[in-house]
């Protein structure tokens, strides 16, 4: 949209990993050299972790562009497979045929084709993404992998992609034989402000950009803070500032824009974040501090009754409540004995007070896509006939989600009859994976499939991945996995964006919350 108001010839900020504008700075660049050396010298198991969105499948990417010829790469983007889904993926990806094989006689065949490969000079090398969300017996399938090995060599190079998660799940006691395997171990680290500024002007050059520098200290610093140093982060900040500044009308990106675009992201910078942590834990102390000054009191009037009598007397009220929230505070009476708190009431509401100044939002809230809410008609008779005051009812077990998201239930609750019909050897297609909390990037995703494969075939599904809460979106079924490779290369290049990939509707029963 605002590619001819800034003279670029293609979005610089894109969120999908294009290896075309790799950043090679933050040792991204040495980092990725050190993989290809191991991967060509045949150093067995490798490893890579860093934070969500510091580049990882960007890297893998580049890693499989950047091996010579003479290396088979077989890429794992789906990281809930089994032991036995994953041998069956290795193998079909070699040409193999997995029919009627069970697991020892798929891992002989298996190991046949990889001395083959080895004898014509040929490496095979596995790359796994998002390998911390991998079941635990999967991973220590991977130990049994790295264990096929000729004489001099090894048959299979593994290199594993996952956040920080992976490391605590390879420093469990059963998992330490697998650990020892890793030969090579590499972290992403997140981008300093410096690097930051790198990284920015690198993307809008590689865009086409040719004028002086879009993003200045002061943006670049606000910019930084607010992202962490996350990549991911970086670019939907950075592009929703040069949308800001284009609905301004301007050139120049200023402080507002960015301040703008990272409340409208939801990025709440990290110096805040502590702050409003610090203010918690004083409000915390002073409820305590506040609670016992009242048992005090309340415990001195029974036990001294003479003194009570000269002295004035607390409010009924507050002789009830022997301690008091926080959030109270400012509507305590005047003459409870807590007022001695006031000026340290005072001073903690000014700290924790926003010192944001306003910046103009209705320009961005013009241009981009607001999630539709569809709002439900009271049943007949609600108004005037209030509901009894009876504790409700409990939810029912097989509610995965709160009851005030009730939108896109109907659809659940269809795919959980659907996926319960369905035989567990057929295959699907995982179209996208997104956050419970984005409706509506989900929802116009889901109404551009439509449009494209049409509603029948499309499913969702709420699932649990490392304690969050997600909604998959499904295309399928097919009766096997070649008839699901071929609709997955089918597909169009607009629906490709969130990396679509093949499973098995057993895997993807096991792991819906409803099951």
């Amino acid at each position: 949209m605002y590619l001819n108001h800034f003279g670029l010839t293609d979005s610089p900020f894109k969120i999908t990993p294009h290896t075309e504008v790799f950043f090679e700075g933050a040792q991204r660049g040495e980092i990725l050299d050190a993989l290809v050396y191991a991967v060509v010298q045949g150093e067995g198991l490798i490893k890579v972790t860093g934070e969500v969105g510091t580049g990882k499948t960007m890297l893998c990417r580049m890693l499989a562009e950047r091996l010579p010829d003479t290396v088979e790469i077989i890429y794992l983007a789906i990281p809930s497979l089994t032991r036995d889904e994953m041998l069956g993926a290795i193998a079909e990806d070699l040409g193999l045929d997995t029919k009627a094989q069970n697991g020892a006689q798929l891992l002989r065949t298996l190991q046949t084709k990889l001395i083959e490969l080895h004898e014509s000079g040929r490496r095979v090398v596995v790359l796994i993404d998002e390998a911390h969300a991998m079941p635990l017996e999967s991973l220590e399938e991977i130990r049994l992998l790295s264990n096929l090995e000729t004489q001099n060599s090894k048959l299979l190079q593994i290199v594993l992609f996952g956040q920080p998660e992976l490391d605590a799940h390879l420093a469990l006691t059963h998992m330490r034989q697998l650990k020892e395997r890793i030969t090579q171990s590499f972290k992403l680290e997140p981008l300093t402000e410096g690097e930051v500024n790198q990284y920015l002007n690198f993307r809008l050059r590689a865009a086409g950009y040719r004028g002086p520098d879009l993003f200045d200290v002061r943006c670049t610093k606000l910019l930084a803070r607010a992202s962490q140093g996350l990549s991911r982060r970086i670019n939907i900040i950075a592009d929703k500032s040069m949308l800001a500044a284009f609905a301004d009308n301007t050139h120049d990106i200023e402080p507002e824009h960015v301040k703008a675009a990272i409340r409208d992201g939801e990025f709440q910078p990290a110096r805040h974040r502590r702050q409003s942590t610090w203010v918690l834990a004083c409000f915390s102390l002073l409820g305590a501090v506040l609670g016992g000054i009242l048992v005090w009191v309340f415990v001195h009037k029974t036990e001294k009754p003479a003194l009570d009598a000269a002295a004035p007397k607390l409010a009924p009220a507050n002789v009830e409540k022997p301690a008091v929230k926080p959030s109270s505070l400012p509507q305590q009476p005047e003459a409870n004995p807590m007022t001695i708190a006031a000026p340290a009431v005072a001073a903690l509401e000014a700290v924790a007070a926003p010192n944001i100044s306003a910046a103009p939002q209705a320009a961005i809230s013009q241009i981009e896509p607001q999630p539709i809410v569809t709002a439900r008609a009271p049943a007949p008779g609600t108004a005037s006939n209030p509901a009894p005051t009876s504790a409700p009812e409990p939810a029912a077990a097989t509610q995965p989600i709160a009851p005030q998201r009730t939108a896109d239930m109907p659809a659940w609750q269809a795919s959980r009859s659907w996926m319960q019909a369905q035989p567990a050897q057929h295959w699907v297609i995982q179209l996208m994976l997104s956050n419970y909390g984005d409706a509506g990037e989900r929802g116009a995703f889901v109404a551009q499939a439509i449009a494209m494969l049409g509603e029948e075939k499309l499913h969702q599904y709420p699932l649990q991945l490392s304690g969050t809460k997600k909604i998959g979106v499904l295309y399928g079924p097919f009766a096997d996995r070649r008839e699901a490779q071929r609709a997955l290369l089918a597909l169009p290049a607009s629906l490709k964006q969130y990396q679509p990939y093949m499973r098995t509707l057993g895997v993807v029963r096991q792991e819906a919350i409803y099951n």
